[in-house]
């Protein structure tokens, strides 16, 4: 069975307990492009990448429905051989690069705590 990428965007929305709204807020498009999404208006959205992190899932299923490098990783990122995994790439990173992860991860917190879809710390120390 060939399901849309309106399907699984959908399908993630519920999963996460996510309006068409916030997702839009996190991607920088609106609700009614959401809308035009999930309704197969729109086949191929420029902002795949951005919908999937917003999403929690992997880009290449969102798109082709298909399990990629990185399929799973909403299902898989709270076990602890994950965050191990995680923190020893970061350990390895220059202090400049961690400082650049660290940044990125506090403003996508930032972002989700502002439309109140997770309560996560406000800020992360390296």
């Amino acid at each position: 069975m060939n399901v849309s990428i309106g399907t699984r965007i959908s399908q993630r929305l519920a999963e996460l307990g996510m309006t068409q709204s916030e997702l839009g807020k996190l991607v920088g498009i609106t609700q009614v492009m959401v809308h035009k999404l999930i309704n197969g208006e729109v086949k191929s959205p420029t902002k795949i990448l951005e919908i999937a992190d917003a999403l929690q899932c992997d880009p290449y299923w969102l798109k082709f429905n298909k399990e990629g490098r990185y399929a799973s990783r909403s299902r898989d990122c709270y076990t602890e051989e994950w965050q191990y995994h995680l923190i020893t790439k970061i350990a390895g990173l220059s202090e400049f690069d961690r400082g650049q992860v660290v940044g990125y991860v506090n403003g996508l917190a930032d972002k989700q705590n502002k439309i109140g879809i997770k309560k996560t710390p406000s800020t992360i120390m390296v």
